[in-house]
């Protein structure tokens, strides 16, 4: 199963035209990390705000790409009278994983250095409240003037 996902990330590499260098350490996987950490801190904050759609897209769009944002959004929040809120688990798909940020997160750079991919590996858990298969999970991030961005999240089983 490990392969086939591996398989699956590379050919979305590949398909995109371009050249990714080896696992990325240091400075500028630490600042994608705390970029990462931050965007879900915000997605959070979206969450569970109950506050209006321009005082949220404005806060995702600090993490998030313009397309993104409006995927989390439209996708993840719902509109209540007091404001916009998430609601339940179904909608963790467009949040960003819960990656343990250590050995196990992988770090890659397209070799023009404006795009990233940050994948891990998750085995597959079943117990009480949780269940899922063996997959990963990856979000390909863009700089953009400079800041890291979330541009796409992937799953693959």
């Amino acid at each position: 199963m490990k392969k086939i996902c591996l398989l699956v990330f590379l050919l979305i590499v590949l398909y995109s035209g371009k050249s990714v260098h080896a696992e990325v350490s240091g400075e500028i996987r630490h600042e994608i990390f705390i970029n990462l950490q931050d965007a879900y801190q915000a997605q959070l904050r979206a969450a569970s705000a109950h506050t209006n759609q321009d005082a949220v897209v404005r806060e995702l769009k600090l993490f998030l790409d313009d397309e993104y944002a409006s995927v989390f959004f439209n996708e993840a929040l719902l509109q209540k009278a007091q404001g916009y809120v998430g609601e339940g688990p179904e909608y963790l798909t467009h949040y960003i994983p819960f990656f343990s940020f250590d050995e196990q997160t992988k770090v890659a750079l397209h070799s023009d250095q404006n795009k990233a991919y940050v994948y891990q590996f998750f085995p597959a858990v079943h117990n009480e409240r949780v269940k899922y298969q063996d997959h990963y999970e990856m979000i390909t991030l863009v700089k953009e003037q400079g800041k890291w961005k979330v541009q796409k999240f992937i799953y693959s089983k």
